[in-house]
């Protein structure tokens, strides 16, 4: 917190045409598909309440260091689940005591602790651009080796899920990330695939 600061949303903020864009293919695949009004809205809702979190982060201006720290304590969460989610196919299928879900392969799909082979992947899809794009960032070469290789551990779990929506949601974001912010980043995504 500095002293004399005062909070402000951004003005011309990129993401604000996103967001636009976002709720009107909602509300036209809602209009399109029959969904009935009170369900859009809601859905519409929870979606944009998730988006406001980053509209809030801007408008506070954290310090470069807060962000950091945010960004480090989101890709230690995933390693962990990443980690636990490799040891089920790895060591033990019932690891910890949390079991893998059984698929039509004989590997099976990760659950991590969170008992849902989907819900892991939604998790993993979310926090994998963090460690990416931290890895193109001019820092020191250790580092940058470091975020590689969290790239690479909850990458590698991601895949493990087996869920095809995250990794559908893993390319739509890197592509559409890698475009607007830093394309190394979607190179060594690209890479790592």
């Amino acid at each position: 917190y500095r002293r004399g600061w005062t909070p402000s949303l951004p003005r011309n903020e990129p993401t604000y045409a996103l967001i636009g864009v976002f709720i009107a293919i909602c509300v036209l695949s809602a209009i399109l598909n029959g969904v009935p009004p009170h369900v859009a809205v809601l859905g519409i809702a929870m979606t944009i309440d998730a988006l406001a979190i980053f509209v809030v982060w801007r408008a506070l201006g954290p310090f470069e260091e807060a962000a950091w720290r945010a960004v480090i304590a989101v890709v230690v969460a995933a390693l962990v689940v990443a980690i636990i989610g490799i040891g089920q196919i790895v060591l033990d299928a019932d690891l910890l005591g949390f079991a893998r879900s059984q698929n039509r392969s004989d590997i099976g799909r990760i659950t991590s602790f969170l008992g849902n082979p989907n819900i892991a992947g939604l998790v993993l899809a979310f926090c994998l651009p963090f460690p990416l794009f931290a890895a193109v960032q001019p820092s020191r070469r250790r580092m940058r080796w470091i975020w590689g290789a969290a790239s690479l551990i909850i990458m590698l779990a991601l895949v493990l899920t087996f869920s095809r929506g995250a990794w559908a949601a893993v390319v739509i974001g890197m592509v559409i990330g890698g475009l607007l912010i830093d394309w190394r980043a979607l190179a060594l995504f690209v890479v790592l695939a």
